[in-house]
């Protein structure tokens, strides 16, 4: 197959190279010269693509998969420790993780709530509050990551238990949204999301 591409381009190039253009040559012979030399651009990458190794072209294809997978686990990686700081009432972690115009929406803000207003409702925790928050854990399932650019949305089922003491454990689900942005080379999330389901 390739040696007929490149017969096929040879034999294009010999024929325009013999022809040598004239005054007497009519717009519709210009135009058949303008379309063999597109024709010969096209097959020149045809055969180029070709006479790569399958081999290659596997491997560049994986290679964009492993950094596809590993910016993923990255960013999941830096989910849980950011909700994991929010149970250790730690603001500082939070805000180094959260962009300067983050935005958090839940069931119980009224409105969109700044960044600001979220850390300073964290630090005022008082200590039984604190306590309470430590007791809770996250799981996250069915985790789906679409990148638009430096751009990343986070979908999924998250699962919040509190282990609260002789009452058992209190499970609350929720359909999590996470949007997050490479700034600085590092990514920060903007905007968090979540709509708890109904118990069943």
């Amino acid at each position: 197959m390739l040696s007929l591409l490149i017969g096929g381009i040879t034999s294009s190039m010999i024929e325009l190279a013999t022809h040598t253009p004239s005054q007497g040559d009519c717009p519709q012979e210009k135009e058949d010269i303008m379309r063999r030399t597109l024709n010969i651009r096209t097959l020149i990458v045809v055969a180029l693509v070709a006479a790569m190794p399958p081999a290659a072209l596997g491997q560049q294809v994986k290679k964009e998969g492993e950094k596809t997978n590993n910016v993923e686990q990255q960013i999941l990686s830096l989910e849980k420790e950011w909700y994991d700081a929010f149970f250790r009432s730690d603001a500082d972690t939070m805000s180094r993780i959260e962009a300067d115009d983050f935005i958090i929406i839940t069931g119980g803000t009224k409105t969109p709530l700044r960044k600001e207003q979220q850390l300073a409702n964290i630090r005022g925790r008082s200590e039984e509050r604190k306590r309470q928050a430590s007791t809770l854990t996250r799981s996250f399932e069915d985790p789906i990551i679409r990148f638009y650019g430096d751009v990343a949305v986070v979908n999924g089922v998250q699962t919040v238990t509190s282990k609260a003491g002789t009452a058992g454990n209190t499970d609350g689900k929720a359909l999590y949204t996470g949007v997050w942005v490479k700034q600085g080379g590092r990514w920060r999330i903007v905007n968090a999301q979540w709509t708890e389901l109904p118990q069943q």
